[in-house]
């Protein structure tokens, strides 16, 4: 039997991530005989909702049990009914989010997460919906296949893939109206001001996942008679929708960054982290030398923008500019968590980065991110800015710091901590806040190599 723990409660709720209080107990409408059937991401999405709300009762017992299997259950269920009712919720919401990760739950929220991001999708938001949500899926499933070896996973990336090839610029005919001419990727109307046009940024986010999926599949005699076709037809596009951006790239001495399509100034380094990964994977995949050189230009940019906090741990600006190396601002924690998969993208080729490099950053993250009771800062340098007093925030959500979590081989320790902060923050919304927690939900299917 687990026994109670003592849960102290922030205040009242203030923001969609800030402090939470269990509200009080409402009716237990919930058919568990239904949400039982249907398992996986529909069991688990229940089951959260009806502890956030404080509405569970003793029958979905079974399906608490089902969603936590090698726990016993039972004296928290039957607590349910009783004087320690709200400490026995809390544990319930604890012990769901620690379970082991379930391939079926992470299974069924991708491909709910991706329709939804799809649907309805016009030109002007396309790019923004692939670049963020869509590629994040994708991204995932990939580091799912390779942690379970399920290939429903890679089947989703092709099919989604697939269904928004057609939407290209190119075969749309739709200018771009900073650089005056049709891109071979996917524009949008969000990023300058309204005008549509094409970045690097949704470029990157959106080739480097299906790029992965390419490496996979070549890489394995069987999966290559399933999936080689499609990776055959891919790769030529994902090659053409980098090089067409060749004309925003500007070197500087021996590194280089991208500039924004409608001005000269620097895209932030998040904005081009996920094209560095894609250029290192291009490389792998073709041999071509321009792609090892263009990743390493841009990994060198990164690494000079890297300084001192003050205590010793490495930071680095949001926007940092090519004669000082320094931005307006510390990066806040959800775009330093697709920054630094750039650095572990070039530290394991032995590009620029190194482990060394992956050990000091996450030292960064240890001090700086994790702050007391629990709470997050949103920053990655020593200026506490926690997810409750930052009225700026409007997305990432927990996701961001769930995604982190793919630096827990070069950090002893860190996944026990990010289970610490989702477990005791039922308003925060659990591995699936945002998009971006999937990462970190697909992570925890493997066992990290300093386990």
């Amino acid at each position: 039997m687990t026994p109670l723990r003592r849960y102290l409660l922030p205040g009242r709720r203030r923001s969609r991530l800030g402090e939470w209080s269990l509200p009080p107990r409402s009716a237990d409408g919930t058919d568990w005989g239904e949400v039982a059937r249907l398992g996986g991401f529909a069991r688990y999405n229940a089951l959260r909702k009806a502890l956030v709300s404080n509405s569970i009762g003793p029958a979905a017992g079974t399906v608490l049990q089902a969603a936590v299997p090698g726990r016993d259950l039972q004296g928290l269920v039957e607590a349910l009914d009783g004087p320690q009712r709200s400490a026995a919720v809390l544990e319930l919401y604890a012990e769901l989010m620690r379970a082991p990760a379930d391939p079926d739950v992470l299974r069924g929220y991708l491909g709910r997460r991706i329709h939804e991001a799809l649907r309805n999708a016009a030109p002007g938001n396309l790019a923004a919906r692939l670049a963020w949500p869509v590629s994040t899926c994708c991204y995932a499933a990939v580091v799912a296949f390779e942690a379970t070896g399920q290939r429903r996973f890679l089947k989703l990336v092709a099919e989604t893939f697939a269904s928004v090839l057609p939407h290209r610029d190119v075969e749309a005919g739709l200018v771009d109206e900073c650089r005056g001419r049709v891109g071979k990727g996917w524009g949008g109307s969000q990023f300058a001001r309204r005008r549509y046009t094409t970045n690097v940024t949704t470029a990157g986010r959106i080739v480097y996942p299906v790029a992965l999926f390419c490496a996979v599949v070549f890489g394995d005699r069987a999966l290559r008679r399933h999936f080689g076709a499609q990776a055959e037809a891919f790769l030529p596009v994902l090659e053409e929708v980098l090089t067409d951006l060749d004309d925003i790239f500007v070197s500087t001495g021996d590194a280089g960054y991208y500039r924004r399509p409608c001005s000269k100034r620097p895209e932030p380094v998040n904005h081009m982290a996920w094209a560095g990964c894609a250029f290192l994977v291009l490389h792998d995949l073709t041999g071509a030398a321009r792609y090892l050189e263009r990743a390493k230009r841009l990994a060198r940019y990164l690494k000079a923008a890297i300084y001192d906090d003050g205590a010793g741990h490495p930071v680095w600006d949001y926007d940092p500019t090519p004669e000082s190396y320094r931005g307006s601002a510390p990066e806040r924690l959800w775009k330093a968590q697709v920054t630094t998969q750039f650095m572990i993208c070039a530290a394991g080729r032995g590009v620029v980065f190194d482990d060394d490099d992956l050990r000091s950053v996450c030292g960064t993250l240890m001090a700086n991110v994790f702050l007391p009771r629990r709470c997050i800062n949103t920053r990655i340098d020593r200026v506490a800015e926690p997810y409750e007093s930052y009225a700026g925030l409007s997305h990432g959500g927990m996701g961001a710091l769930a995604a982190l979590i793919e630096l827990e081989d070069h950090c002893p320790g860190l996944r026990d901590r990010m289970l610490q902060v989702v477990e005791s923050r039922p308003g925060a919304g659990g591995w699936f806040a945002a998009a971006p927690g999937a990462i970190g939900y697909a992570r925890r299917l493997r066992v990290p190599r300093n386990h």
